[in-house]
């Protein structure tokens, strides 16, 4: 029997040889060669094998939007700016309270049917700003014949001068009277009229 399958290999080796080399030629030419385009199906793919790269833009679902990360810490500060250009000026506010002093001469000796003048000047460096006149007496002959602003030193109107009349029969005194205040803005007009207002009260 060994024999007989000698026999057989002997006569058909050059044909079980060629049939070898087709063989291996169609596997090689197989592994080798590109699959045709489209070829390739849902079936033919394995799960998983495939990446991003190889889906076009939009082909891949969106997916869900994920939860919201925790703040991260703050950084650090920034240069300081430049200094921006000054704003517009703002309204003028309402005047502040007025501080007055009150001036008041000695008393002054009124005899009866004589006029005399009495001075109530203010501290130094203040103005006056009105005043008046003061006596006991409650006698209609008893008058204020004049009663105006003055000035001491012919530079300043300080002063407040009272002329009073008494014609009532009997003896009495009577004061002078200044408001007084330290104004911000002071006008004293010409300076003529300061001079005569100094003479006009000596």
């Amino acid at each position: 029997m060994l024999s007989s399958a000698t026999r057989h290999l002997r006569h058909n080796l050059v044909a079980y040889l060629a049939l070898l080399l087709a063989l291996s030629g169609t596997s090689y030419a197989a592994a080798t060669k590109l699959l045709p385009a489209n070829s390739v199906g849902t079936r033919q793919v394995i799960n998983g094998s495939l990446l991003k790269g190889d889906f076009k833009s939009g082909q891949l679902p969106r997916g869900a939007r994920g939860a919201r990360g925790s703040i991260g810490p703050a950084g650090p500060a920034g240069a300081t700016g430049p200094a921006g250009p000054a704003g517009s000026q703002g309204a003028q506010g309402p005047p502040g309270p007025v501080s007055l002093t009150y001036a008041i001469s000695a008393d002054t000796a009124l005899p009866n049917g004589t006029q005399q003048n009495a001075f109530a000047t203010c501290p130094a460096g203040m103005f006056v700003t009105g005043g008046g006149g003061l006596t006991p007496s409650t006698s209609t002959g008893v008058t204020i014949n004049s009663s105006a602003i003055g000035t001491s030193t012919g530079d300043a109107l300080d002063q407040w001068v009272v002329s009073m009349n008494n014609t009532s029969g009997s003896d009495t005194t009577f004061n002078a009277e200044a408001i007084c205040t330290t104004p911000t803005n002071v006008s004293l007009g010409s300076s003529s009229t300061v001079r005569a207002l100094h003479a006009a009260h000596k």
